[in-house]
């Protein structure tokens, strides 16, 4: 190998007819370019160049024990967002969105997974492969379930034998356990939650509040492509989580329009959704770094509408460095809409607004990464996202009315 540089993300580094692209390069007509900051490497045997990340990012690999929330319960799997790796206090990159299959739950014969796991359960877990998914196994004593709130109460579960019971109701459920439940000590997560006036995101932003996570909530101001109602009816949802959760959730509002516009002027008006899904994510990215969060919560529910479809959501999760929770990706709405009743949200975020006055008449369901990519790099993103975390606004009690 050659000598080696320190290169940039869009800096020339070789020509193809010399070296193909490899790790952390993209090309461009004939042009070899970084895509992150690191150490370039031409490897003159191969004939590849790679740029090699300074702190490359904290993926896992085979073998790891991670923790995790359980996502959602089917009848031959459960899914589970992974929170965090045992040992190591880095954030994680890479897919953070994982299955485990029945015949990984227990070492005994298990035929329902509900009898094992349950939404909102905080497991511990070792991943057994990363592609083409993350999938994960709870077969071992150490790994299972490892906190458990009461599906009626939300109180916290303890363990009596080789059940958990609620203190408060009495109710009894049987559990894959870890050998250690109720003796792990829990630094809380701390996520910052994107949140709209809808029914999804104030259920997104419970669901991890009740599993145990601070939530900051940031709201997105889309105005003037939408009404002063809009607003109103968020800090009304804020309020009515902090009711539900009895926890402070502070709410931050950042400006939007003006994202709303660079999107419109640069970029395919097909592609408006989808490209205002990636600068809302990487603003509340860069807002997460600013408050020590480690992760953004999103209320994606898949297929639930016409722009939630999993080429989209890949589109928009080109080179996030922090994970997205999406605690609804496998409900239906109608559990979405039970749950938003029980908390008392749904009547607020079925108010009346002027609705996103952006939204083109037809919308991509299909997105093309490496088109999100120009995209990104036609309205500059990064820039987009920094310039609206430095606006973004905590929003006090007094502010409110």
């Amino acid at each position: 190998m050659s000598n080696t540089e320190l290169v940039f993300p869009g800096q020339e580094v070789a020509i193809e007819e010399e070296y193909l692209g490899g790790e952390g390069t993209f090309a461009e007509d004939g042009i070899v370019y970084a895509s992150q900051i690191g150490v370039l490497e031409l490897d003159d045997a191969e004939c590849v160049a790679r740029v090699i990340a300074c702190n490359p990012p904290n993926v896992l690999k085979i073998g790891d024990i991670v923790f995790g929330v359980v996502a959602d319960i089917r009848s031959t799997m459960a899914t589970a967002d992974v929170v965090g790796k045992e040992g190591c206090d880095r954030t994680l990159g890479g897919d953070t969105y994982a299955t485990i299959h029945v015949s990984k739950i227990s070492s005994k014969y298990t035929d329902d997974v509900s009898k094992e796991m349950r939404k909102g359960d905080f497991i511990r877990a070792r991943v057994t492969a990363i592609k083409p998914a993350l999938q994960l196994t709870t077969k071992d004593d150490h790994l299972g379930v490892i906190r458990s709130q009461c599906f009626h109460c939300k109180t916290e579960m303890v363990r009596k034998g080789n059940e958990l019971m609620c203190p408060e109701c009495r109710t009894k459920v049987t559990r894959k356990l870890a050998d250690d439940y109720g003796d792990v000590k829990f630094r809380a997560m701390k996520l910052v939650s994107l949140m709209s006036n809808g029914i999804d995101s104030p259920v997104a932003s419970y669901i991890m509040s009740r599993a145990g996570a601070d939530v900051i909530l940031l709201h997105m101001d889309n105005r003037p492509f939408t009404d002063d109602r809009s607003i109103e009816n968020v800090r009304a949802l804020a309020e009515k989580l902090r009711e539900a959760t009895g926890k402070d959730i502070p709410l931050y509002s950042a400006p939007h329009g003006e994202n709303q516009k660079a999107i419109s002027e640069g970029c395919d008006s097909n592609y408006q959704c989808v490209m205002c899904k990636i600068v809302m994510q990487r603003t509340a990215v860069e807002l997460a770094k600013r408050l020590g969060a480690s992760g953004v919560i999103m209320g994606d529910s898949l297929g639930q509408v016409a722009s939630q479809t999993l080429r989209n959501i890949r589109a928009e999760s080109i080179g996030l460095d922090l994970p997205i929770v999406r605690p609804l990706i496998g409900m239906d709405k109608t559990e979405i809409v039970s749950l938003a009743r029980e908390i008392g949200t749904f009547d607020i975020s079925i108010r009346p607004t002027d609705g996103c006055l952006a939204l083109p008449p037809k919308v991509v369901v299909d997105a093309d990464p490496e088109k999100s990519h120009d995209f990104m790099q036609a309205i500059d993103v990064r820039a987009l996202a920094k310039r609206t975390a430095d606006a973004a606004v905590l929003l006090r009690m007094r502010d409110y009315w």
